[in-house]
């Protein structure tokens, strides 16, 4: 059976408030009391297939097998599945379909949900005391008309935005006076990647500037960026983890309008049940520190980031996007889009708060998604952190060494995600040819993802095992820039990236595709030798010409290493960054 769409909500809400029809949950997750609370319908039973939960009681309800669905007569029953997100919801809709096709749609607010007719009379008590009042078994029904006649007085996203700004309007902390204060920062989890490099170097580069910084993430970092969390804590970033919570107890709208007030409850109730726990848990996080900025990297922690903020009375918010609108990124948010757009739209305009983007390109791509001029959206190029790499020879020989590549012979080097934005398929296929004309030309590439193992079997395939190399995790990038002759870039999504500042600042010559903003940042020497995004040809005959050239070569790595220093320093990034807000600060005496 397809997904019930909001538009037809409804007529199956009105038939389960009257007893027409019985609601079963599919799901006992962190997010089950909040969607409990932001729909508050009558529930006959839940069903997860976690065996362990069967027979035992959650909130007050049996968790039984899904198989029982099987006996339950068709059209009869409704399931709200909780997993409303990749892999699992596939499998929960998919047993439905077994399981006598049943009807089911996905966690939504109340108010989100037209009232099929007109309301009889609008309950005396305000949505915000509705929304705080306790709902007891014997009331549920009663409460939960009150609840839906009231919220349909108003536009759903129309009333949101109003409660949000009128907040933020009136609890916003003023501005400090012209100074390095604190700062916080805010990335779901560090891993390999560009935006995580990015926050840590913007980390480094505000306490080189007399700033009090911390680094905050919703989940522990991966093995893998060991590095990254030196690197910060020695430069006297406060690292912490912030996992999800919501406070305990049988009825969420009374715990939460105890805890943290009716006003903060009601704006709660309106939001994407799901960043919930994310949102009260940084929330509660911002209050304890009150920073003078908050930072936020990539989709998801700039809308709980910025709304938490908000809650917080954060006086200046600022959030970075990805390369590109994340509609146009599947495989990182699928299902998400919509509700991170609903987010950006409460959010955006606000006193204190910055859209921005790394790159024109990724800058246009935001505005044309979110809806807003260009110029509201500022631009802040990456910035690299000055050590960036300049290693002798011996390090070089001993990076081949321990890679197993041989001493003679140039290197071509990747260095990004296998992704399928990233097109390391391409990336095989100019090698190969590359090879053709060069017999002992090695490959490196570093980086893993989803795509490793498709990317093995064709390298394979061309006889180029043992010759291109993959190596999923590389702590030090430095180095195995230093040992390479040629950067190969040739992604077809690009905001800024990161390899290719790093690979300039490290003196290597970059051959690349003109991706999203590649071109904002390539040295003018090195940008003829950037090609439109499918012109291998174009790719291959680029690359050559610099390999077999020693004398080209040399001069692209001087002017690459001139390009950094002029233009994508760490004190650039932290200007910038502050310029975007409209922070401006002087230099502290002293600083760390």
């Amino acid at each position: 059976m397809p997904l019930i769409g909001p538009d037809a909500l409804s007529k199956v809400f009105e038939d389960i408030l009257a007893g027409k029809r019985r609601l079963v949950v599919w799901g006992v997750l962190d997010s089950t009391a909040v969607n409990f609370w932001q729909c508050p319908l009558p529930v006959d039973y839940i069903i997860d297939l976690n065996w362990q939960l069967w027979e035992t009681d959650y909130n007050g309800l049996r968790v039984l097998s899904p198989s029982v669905l099987e006996a339950e007569p068709q059209g009869q029953i409704v399931v709200l599945v909780h997993y409303e997100f990749g892999k699992v919801f596939d499998l929960v809709t998919a047993f439905l379909d077994r399981f006598g096709g049943q009807d089911y749609f996905t966690p939504i607010c109340l108010g989100e949900v037209a009232l099929p007719r007109e309301p009889i009379s609008l309950p005396r008590r305000s949505l915000r005391e509705l929304i705080a009042a306790p709902a007891g078994p014997d009331s549920r029904v009663e409460r939960t008309h009150a609840l839906w006649e009231k919220a349909s007085s108003e536009d759903h996203l129309g009333r949101s935005k109003r409660l949000v700004a009128d907040f933020r309007n009136r609890t916003r902390k003023k501005p400090p006076a012209a100074r390095a204060g604190k700062a916080v920062l805010m990335i779901e989890q560090l891993h390999l990647g560009g935006a995580e490099r990015q926050i840590c170097n913007l980390a480094i580069g505000l306490r080189r500037e007399g700033w009090e910084v911390v680094l905050a993430a919703h989940r522990q970092a991966v093995a893998e960026v060991a590095h990254y969390l030196q690197s910060i804590r020695e430069a006297g970033v406060r690292y912490v983890v912030i996992p999800p919570s919501l406070p305990e107890g049988k009825d969420l709208g009374v715990i939460l309008a105890t805890a943290l007030g009716a006003e903060i409850a009601e704006i709660l109730w309106h939001l994407p049940g799901f960043l919930l726990s994310s949102i009260i848990a940084l929330y509660s996080f911002l209050e304890e520190e009150r920073p003078d900025i908050l930072a936020c990297y990539l989709d998801r922690s700039n809308v709980i980031g910025s709304m938490a903020g908000i809650l917080a009375g954060v006086p200046s918010i600022i959030m970075s996007g990805r390369n590109v609108n994340p509609t146009q990124l599947p495989h990182f948010y699928k299902g998400q889009t919509k509700h991170f757009l609903r987010l950006y739209q409460l959010v955006i305009g606000l006193p204190g708060v910055t859209m921005s983007a790394n790159s024109y390109y990724g800058a246009s791509s935001y505005a044309d998604w979110l809806g807003v001029a260009l110029t509201d959206i500022p631009v802040v190029p990456n910035g690299l952190l000055d050590s960036s790499a300049h290693y002798g020879r011996g390090s070089a020989s001993a990076c081949r060494a321990l890679m197993g590549v041989p001493a003679k012979g140039k290197i071509v080097l990747g260095i990004f995600r296998l992704a399928p934005e990233k097109r390391p398929t391409m990336f095989v296929e100019v090698f190969a040819r590359l090879r053709q004309s060069i017999p002992d030309l090695q490959g490196v590439i570093c980086g893993g993802g989803m795509l490793e193992s498709s990317v093995a079997e064709r390298i394979e395939a061309l006889g180029l095992a043992g010759i291109l190399r993959i190596v999923p995790s590389v702590r030090d990038v430095g180095i195995v820039i230093a040992m390479a002759d040629l950067l190969l870039h040739v992604a077809e999504f690009e905001g800024t990236p990161n390899v290719i500042l790093e690979a300039q600042a490290g003196g290597l010559p970059v051959v690349s595709t003109l991706s999203g903003g590649t071109g904002e940042v390539l040295a003018p020497e090195l940008r003829a030798f950037a090609t439109d995004l499918d012109d291998m040809d174009g790719l291959e005959r680029n690359a050559l010409r610099i390999l077999i050239d020693d004398k080209l070569r040399s001069r692209l790595r001087q002017q690459g290493r001139k390009h950094m220093r002029c233009r994508h320093s760490l004190a650039a990034l932290v200007a910038n960054t502050l310029a975007a807000m409209n922070y401006k600060t002087p230099p502290r005496s002293g600083a760390a």
